[in-house]
């Protein structure tokens, strides 16, 4: 697509990492973890978000 608004490229970010496992009424092991990172990596994802800091009063 060319013209007007038009865009070089999409840029995909996962975050399931991040904010996707808060939800599961397990923790998560960090071997599953990698394995989820490594199959967003196969799938050509190339930015993957894995840790943020938030403020404990915030959580």
């Amino acid at each position: 697509m060319t013209g007007p608004g038009s865009v070089d490229g999409v840029e995909i970010t996962d975050v399931v990492l991040r904010d996707g496992l808060q939800d599961e009424p397990v923790v998560v092991a960090v071997e599953d973890r990698v394995r989820i990172a490594e199959a967003l990596v196969a799938a050509g994802v190339t930015r993957i978000e894995a840790a943020s800091f938030v403020n404990p009063v915030r959580v």
